[in-house]
């Protein structure tokens, strides 16, 4: 069967094919999940997909490294193009070279055409304007079809989880399923079981919702918390009556991951130069301006992200900075990154409870609550979730496949008759 099953994610994407009337994901090299990345090699104009792509830009090869592409989706940079490899496009077409890429990557496996498709998507692209999040998934569809899908359809991705989780289950229940991506965090509350494993869903869902609070969120807050102020940021500027802090959109850009290249331009690197005159912290300028002009920050954003997975294990981390400045380093503390993302938490936790109310039900009516996501791994979040749900037990399995495991069994009942 030319179906498949694609879960394009805003840190990681999988996809799964039919293959003898079995789901099977798709192996990228030694996994079954892909980093969404593009990295742009200048000097060979070649592209390069993934973690071997990041992990040649962070090896310090000449280049751009582009991650977090599905954050676009929804986003007024869908408007915006881009410059790759001597020429600007659109982020619509970088999005669509990686999609590309997957899709070619699904049908080597399948020695296939791949036609048909169930694209996950998040239950809200965009958390308050429903023309937005129209329109992301308008520019989703618009893409698949653009990399040579013929028939396209789109399922929830926590339906999706909820497919999955349903394939090992033998009774009937009632499922609050909890997806934490790195991009959005998406709650549905589902009957699942053998009898209702049929095409159409939506008379089994009771309620979805969702709000666009991911892993990349968490990496944000913890940037701005911690390495941002070895960097200047909240330092004073000399020359006016009143207090006035060093602005702010350096850093708020460096700490978003499909942002950080928007600061790399000359006019940032002048108008910084122009703040040395007035600054009252030099040397976080100084690190500022090195981490400018050697395009330290995706380095530096990936050692946050590696900060906040150690914290996830270890109460206390090191973020080694020494490429900006020898001898450059600071210890983070689990409770500060728990600080640092205290709002998430409540707003994840508000999410879920207003999960339940739309759904109509109470937690002591809930049998079972499915965990996935890779955001779910981190203790904090995962503890929020289960102030809910207590004393539902969260259970946790296959935090990155398990939505394209669920994609690709709903297109085989959507496709494969």
């Amino acid at each position: 069967m030319s179906i498949c099953g694609f879960d394009f994610g805003t840190s990681n994407s999988a996809i799964g094919i039919v293959n003898e009337g079995r789901a099977q994901l798709v192996d990228f090299g030694d996994d079954k999940v892909i980093r969404s990345a593009i990295f742009v090699d200048v000097e060979d104009e070649a592209l390069c997909y993934g973690k071997t792509g990041i992990d040649d830009y962070l090896d310090g090869i000449p280049g751009r490294l582009i991650m977090s592409l599905k954050s676009v989706l929804g986003s007024s940079l869908m408007d915006e193009d881009t410059y790759i490899n001597g020429a600007w496009i659109s982020y619509t077409e970088v999005l669509a070279l990686l999609v590309r890429h997957i899709k070619e990557r699904a049908e080597q496996a399948l020695d296939a055409p791949l036609r048909s498709v169930v694209l996950g998507r998040p239950v809200r692209f965009s958390d308050h304007d429903d023309e937005r999040d129209r329109k992301a998934e308008d520019t989703l569809r618009q893409i698949a079809y653009s990399v040579g899908f013929k028939h396209v359809e789109f399922q929830f991705e926590p339906v999706a989880a909820a497919v999955s989780f349903e394939a090992d289950i033998d009774t009937e229940q009632l499922c609050c399923v909890v997806d934490l991506g790195g991009g959005t965090a998406d709650f549905s509350v589902i009957r699942i079981g053998p009898g209702r494993r049929s095409r159409n869903r939506a008379q089994d869902v009771l309620a979805n919702h969702g709000v666009h609070i991911g892993g990349t969120d968490l990496d944000y807050h913890l940037s701005l918390a911690t390495v941002m102020h070895s960097l200047g940021m909240g330092s004073t500027l000399r020359g006016s009556s009143s207090t006035i802090e060093m602005p702010s959109h350096y850093y708020h850009k460096l700490s978003r991951w499909h942002r950080i290249f928007d600061v790399y331009g000359g006019a940032s690197h002048q108008a910084l130069r122009d703040l040395f005159a007035i600054s009252n912290d030099l040397p976080g300028l100084r690190r500022l301006q090195r981490v400018l002009e050697q395009r330290l920050g995706h380095q530096l954003l990936n050692q946050v992200e590696v900060c906040k997975q150690t914290l996830s294990d270890a109460p206390l981390a090191t973020i080694d900075m020494s490429y900006i400045e020898q001898g450059l380093s600071m210890q983070v503390e689990r409770a500060q990154f728990i600080d640092s993302i205290a709002g998430q938490l409540s707003q994840l936790r508000a999410a879920l409870t207003e999960t339940l109310r739309l759904a109509g039900v109470r937690t002591h009516e809930i049998d079972s609550a499915f965990l996935t996501g890779g955001t779910g791994l981190v203790p904090a979040v995962r503890n929020a979730m289960m102030d809910v749900l207590a004393p539902i037990e969260l259970i946790a399995r296959d935090p990155f496949t398990a939505v394209a495991h669920g994609l690709t069994l709903d297109a085989m009942q959507r496709f494969g008759r």
